[in-house]
Formats: structure tokens, C-alpha cells, sequence
């Protein structure tokens, strides 16, 4: 099985499988309308109201390990948005993705640690549609063999 790039894997994680969080699918599309409320890339004003937002966000430089591997960290940065007025219902769904993201108890394949770095979802403010956001970002560690 193939290793998904990072914010592959964040999408992936939030939209299937046991950290899945329910009424998140992933957007078919990268303009809108997009097809789903899981989009790559950064937050767009145009488009759907209650949406996650995922996009790499560097890391530090890649370290080699005793034995020739390589230990990757990624930061992926994840941004929720609320539907029109709906503080309650969106930091319920900023927790569900913290939730869905900080170190699930069997990490993808190709990853050794996932885990998000902010205790609570940071509430960046609301949009002139009164749409509030916040932000999260995740740390994945990968370590890569050595080529052979």
C-alpha cells in the first residue's frame, strides 16, 4: 500500500474509515462547487458554508536516522468553518476534527505519529457572511527506509 502525501492523508482521515467524522466528505473538485466539504488548498470565500479546509504547510528540514532512514515531519494546517451564525455547531465540528486527527490509536500506514499540536481548535474570527473559522495544524511523522 501506498504512503499518502500528508494532506492526502488528513482528508482521507476525516472523510473514511474509523476517524471519519460524520458529515464530511471529501470535495471532488478544487473550484467550486467543489462536491464534497473536505477541499485541499486554502480557504476560499466563494463556495459552501460549513467546510474544512487542508493544506501542507512545510516542517522542518528532514533529519537521516542511525541506518539510513529518513524521519519526516509534516505540518498540515486544517481550517473549519461554521455555516452563517453558527458558533455552537462549529467549534462542535472544530473538537470532532482535533478529535478524528490527534494521535489515533493505529496510525496510517507510513506514519509513526499523528497528532495535532493545539489542545483546543484556535478561533481565528468570523468572515464578513458571519461565518466563524478556527484552525488547527498537524503534526505527521513519517520515517522512510533506507534505499536498498
Amino acid at each position: 500500500m501506498s504512503i499518502l502525501a500528508p494532506d492526502d492523508q488528513v482528508v482521507a482521515m476525516l472523510t473514511s474509515g474509523s476517524t471519519a467524522v460524520s458529515g464530511l466528505t471529501a470535495a471532488t473538485d478544487a473550484d467550486p462547487p467543489f462536491g464534497g466539504n473536505v477541499i485541499k488548498g486554502p480557504v476560499r470565500e466563494a463556495g459552501i458554508e460549513q467546510s474544512v479546509w487542508v493544506m501542507s504547510h512545510g516542517g522542518p528540514e528532514h533529519s537521516r536516522l542511525y541506518g539510513g532512514q529518513d524521519w519526516r515531519k509534516s505540518v498540515v494546517q486544517v481550517r473549519i468553518r461554521s455555516d452563517h451564525y453558527h458558533y455552537t455547531d462549529g467549534i462542535a465540528l472544530a473538537r470532532a476534527v482535533r478529535d478524528a486527527l490527534h494521535c489515533p490509536s493505529s496510525p496510517p500506514t507510513g506514519y509513526v505519529l499523528i497528532r495535532v499540536r493545539e489542545p483546543e481548535p484556535n478561533y481565528i474570527s468570523t468572515d464578513q457572511e458571519q461565518q466563524h473559522h478556527w484552525s488547527l495544524n498537524v503534526e505527521m511523522i513519517q520515517i522512510i527506509a533506507a534505499p536498498v
